[in-house]
C-alpha cells in the first residue's frame, strides 16, 4: 500500500472521518473469567471504529496470507482442503518423544503501536510510512493491541512474521548437527502457544536462546506455563493428547456422557438451565433447547474431529446423543 488515499478508499472513510476515529477511539471495556483464575480485560471497539477495523482486518489478512508460514495455526483462515486451528497445530508433535509448551506473557498488550508500525514497514510487508503510522494507530488503544479487536489477531502475526523465521532458521541449524538415533525438531505456533517437539537434547539446547530471545523483542515467556513433556506421562498440545494418536481427556468425555444421560433422565428445563448456567427460575424457551442442543452436538463434532468419525467413542456418543435429543424434545413440547 503506497499511500494514504489508498488505505481510506479500503476502509470507505475520508481522512476527516479517520482523524476523528484516531482521536476519540470508542472501546467497551469489560472482564471474563479465565479458566485459570482471575479475569481477562477485553477491549471491545464499538460503531464505526469497529466497521472500519473489520474491513481493515481483512486486507490485512489477505496481505499476510500472501507469505503464511505453515508452523503458523493460530487466526489463520482455511486454505482449500488444509484447515488451520488447534489440531492442525497439534498434528506435527504426535508421537515425539519430547514435547516443550512455552507462552508468551500478555500476548496481545506486548504488541504496542511502535511493533505494528516497524513490522508494517519492514519486510516482508514493506507499508509506506504514513499508512503503517495509522493502521497502527486506528488498531490499538492505549498504545497497545487490544483483546477484542477484529485486527488483532492477524496484526499479532504480521508482528511476529520475523520472531517465526528466526525460530525457524534456528531449528533448521540444530536439525543438520542431529545424531542419526535424534528425532528432529517441529515447531508450531498457535497464537501465545509455542510448540517444539523432537529429541530432547535438540528440543532443551533451544531453550534459553528462545527466552532470550523474545525477551531482546519485547516479549516475556511465562515461566509458569513452560511445560517439558515425555511419553511417560500425557503430552498435550493447544488441549489435544498427541503421546499416540490425537486424542481428547477423559474429563471431556465424561462430561459429555453426563450431559448425555441428563437430557435423557431429567427434565428439559433442569437440563437447559444447568447447561447453559441460567438461574433456576429462568423460564426456558425454544431457543433455550436449540443452543443447548448445538453446543452439545457440536462438542461431538469435535471427538469426531479428533479421534475420527470411525472411531467408538465418536460413534456412541452420537448414538446416544440422537436418542437423548428426541427424548428432551418430547419433554419440552
Amino acid at each position: 500500500m503506497r499511500s494514504l488515499e489508498e488505505l481510506l478508499k479500503i476502509l470507505a472513510i475520508s481522512s476527516e472521518l479517520l482523524q476523528q476515529l484516531l482521536a476519540a477511539p470508542e472501546y467497551t471495556i469489560y472482564h471474563i473469567s479465565k479458566k485459570s483464575g482471575g479475569t481477562r480485560t477485553i477491549q471491545a471497539p464499538q460503531g464505526l471504529l469497529r466497521q472500519t477495523q473489520v474491513l481493515l482486518a481483512k486486507y490485512l489478512q489477505t496481505v499476510y496470507s500472501r507469505h503464511h508460514l505453515p508452523c503458523i495455526h493460530g487466526f489463520v483462515p482455511s486454505a482449500g482442503l488444509l484447515k488451520y486451528g488447534v489440531l492442525s497445530n497439534a498434528v506435527p508433535h504426535l508421537n515425539k518423544p519430547f514435547v516443550l509448551n512455552m507462552d508468551i506473557k500478555n500476548f496481545f498488550e506486548s504488541i504496542t503501536a511502535k511493533k505494528v508500525k516497524k513490522s508494517l514497514c519492514e519486510f516482508p510487508y514493506y507499508f509506506n510510512e504514513e499508512v503503517a503510522t495509522a493502521i497502527a494507530l486506528l488498531c490499538t488503544y492505549q498504545k497497545q493491541l487490544p483483546t477484542g479487536a477484529p485486527t488483532s489477531p492477524v496484526l499479532s502475526n504480521m508482528v511476529f512474521y520475523i520472531p517465526d523465521v528466526a525460530l525457524l532458521q534456528w531449528i533448521t541449524d540444530v536439525n543438520e548437527t542431529k545424531q542419526i538415533d535424534e528425532t528432529g525438531i517441529s515447531y508450531t505456533r498457535y497464537a501465545d502457544d509455542l510448540t517444539f517437539s523432537g529429541s530432547a537434547n535438540l528440543v532443551l539446547s533451544l531453550q534459553a536462546r528462545i527466552i532470550s530471545f523474545f525477551a531482546t523483542e519485547g516479549f516475556e515467556i511465562n515461566a509458569k506455563k513452560t511445560r517439558a513433556q515425555t511419553p511417560h506421562g500425557p503430552q498435550w498440545v493447544t488441549g489435544i493428547k498427541v503421546n499416540e494418536r490425537l486424542n481428547i481427556s477423559r474429563y471431556y468425555i465424561r462430561n459429555l456422557r453426563a450431559v448425555i444421560h441428563q437430557m435423557r433422565v431429567h427434565a428439559a428445563e433442569a437440563v437447559v438451565c444447568r447447561y447453559l448456567k441460567l438461574p433456576a427460575t429462568t423460564q426456558i424457551n425454544t431457543a433455550h433447547v436449540k443452543k443447548m442442543l448445538s453446543s452439545v452436538q457440536s462438542k461431538i463434532a469435535w471427538v469426531g474431529m479428533v479421534r475420527g468419525k470411525a472411531d467408538p467413542i465418536y460413534l456412541r456418543l452420537q448414538t446416544q446423543f440422537n436418542v437423548a435429543r428426541e427424548v428432551m424434545l418430547v419433554k419440552e413440547s
